[in-house]
């Protein structure tokens, strides 16, 4: 390098010499800081490109493996949107997908809990409703003892529910968070959280998808009263006729 490089730079052309020298030191010094910062890197020499790329026969054909809190649904190190208009359980269902990791739960509505750990929920408006729902969550994910209710398991996948009544259960799940009310069964029994049939039912009309060209709605009405059944017989949910009203709820599935 020349012993006077301020001289050699077209950039310090036409100032004085002194004052050449100044800012071409001060420009140095300031390089140097950048390069010695440690969430810097040097800026690129003569001849290396300034920009990185990679050409596609590069890419990997597999997306790089996540890491799951809720597989399918929550990942470390991504952010999720959920959209849906209001009163469709988006707040119910994240807060209890934030119970169901920070309570370390099997599964949450099928999905598999993958990893457990706090959770910070950011209530952004609305703060005592959002409290108000939060404060339900621990017995709706039966976090509580059974002795003082009995409403939605989220364990209960691995207790009997066959791969055919994972509608079933979720209509129930999410009428329940909707709508359900304390319901003490029979004279002396548990209270539970419990839901008019016909508001389920409703739910399973719209979110029912046939496998066929067939006529859907009988289909439906079919696939409905079957897997009803097959989950009363195996104790998944039970029932009882309460003021006129049919209601059913998720059993404890005890012997």
């Amino acid at each position: 390098m020349s012993e006077t490089p301020w001289r050699d730079d077209p950039l310090y052309g036409g100032m004085p010499d002194e004052a050449a020298k100044r800012s071409w030191l001060a420009s140095e010094r300031r390089k140097a800081e950048v390069i010695q910062h440690p969430n810097q890197k040097a800026p690129p020499t003569e001849g290396e490109p300034r920009f990185k790329f990679r050409l596609l026969r590069d890419i990997r054909a597999e997306p790089p493996k996540k890491d799951w809190l809720i597989k399918g649904v929550f990942a470390l190190g991504e952010t999720s949107a959920w959209i849906a208009p209001p009163g469709k359980l988006k707040s119910a269902l994240i807060g209890e997908a934030s119970f169901a990791i920070a309570s370390n739960l099997p599964d949450w509505h099928g999905y598999r809990v993958k990893r457990s750990g706090a959770v910070i929920y950011f209530a952004l408006e609305r703060v005592s409703l959002v409290e108000r729902r939060l404060l339900e969550e621990p017995t709706t994910i039966n976090i509580v003892s059974r002795d003082e209710v009995d409403i939605c398991d989220t364990q209960s996948k691995s207790r009997g529910w066959a791969k055919g009544l994972h509608l079933i259960r979720s209509v129930v799940s999410e009428a329940i968070l909707e709508s359900g009310k304390d319901h003490r069964v029979g004279l002396d029994g548990p209270i539970v959280k419990a839901v008019p049939l016909h508001t389920p039912r409703r739910l399973h009309k719209r979110r029912y998808v046939g496998t066929g060209d067939g006529d859907r709605e009988a289909a439906e009405r079919k696939a409905w009263s079957r897997n009803l059944k097959a989950a009363q017989d195996n104790r998944l949910i039970s029932g009882e006729m309460h003021q006129g009203q049919e209601l059913i709820w998720f059993s404890s599935n005890k012997p």
